[in-house]
């Protein structure tokens, strides 16, 4: 009896252990290395998102310099031609450089579409200048030294023969702004 009695005893220790398995120590072991492998996704995503707030906490701190360059930026190419400040800015560096200012004529050098899509529009110039040569390249200087952006695309020069001669200059130019639907004449439409 003993023979049997152990045999059944080992018959139900096996079930049990087996039953041990299946149900108790096998799907702990499932969702243990399931929570391991969620635990590796959440540190690597933890990770990330740390990067993520450091890369927002470094432009909060540089947002100031941000909101400056953009003002200087708007102030080198506003949003609109603003063609009376234009010719203000002019008429003063005109005066300051003492050159006879003569003639300014406006024209859209870039359509309204063309600027929406490859960057910003632009105004030209034709202006007319008299003076003698230093006041002249004072005048030429001075619109350089601008915050709002003029390039100067050609100068003819006439006149100047002798000394403090007057010269006559023919200045073309652009003025640039950002949004080309405010520009006179452009046809653009809002």
């Amino acid at each position: 009896m003993t023979r049997r009695l152990s045999v059944i005893v080992a018959i139900v220790a096996a079930a049990m252990l087996a039953a041990f398995w299946f149900v108790g120590w096998s799907p702990a072991t499932s969702n243990l290395q399931k929570a391991h492998a969620n635990a590796t996704v959440a540190t690597g995503q933890m990770t990330q998102l740390r990067g993520q707030v450091a890369a927002l906490l470094t432009a909060e701190r540089k947002a100031p310099l941000y909101r400056s360059q953009l003002n200087q930026l708007k102030q080198a190419i506003p949003d609109d031609p603003s063609y009376p400040t234009v010719i203000d800015e002019l008429t003063s560096i005109a005066s300051s450089s003492g050159v006879a200012l003569s003639t300014i004529a406006p024209s859209v050098t870039t359509s309204a579409s063309a600027a929406t899509t490859s960057g910003p529009a632009t105004l030209g110039l034709s202006l007319s200048v008299t003076g003698t040569y230093s006041q002249v390249l004072s005048f030429l200087t001075a619109l350089q030294q601008q915050t709002r952006i003029y390039v100067v695309d050609s100068i003819n020069l006439s006149g100047g023969s002798g000394p403090g001669g007057k010269l006559s200059a023919s200045i073309n130019g652009d003025v640039y702004y950002a949004n080309a639907t405010a520009a006179p004449g452009s046809g653009g439409t809002s």
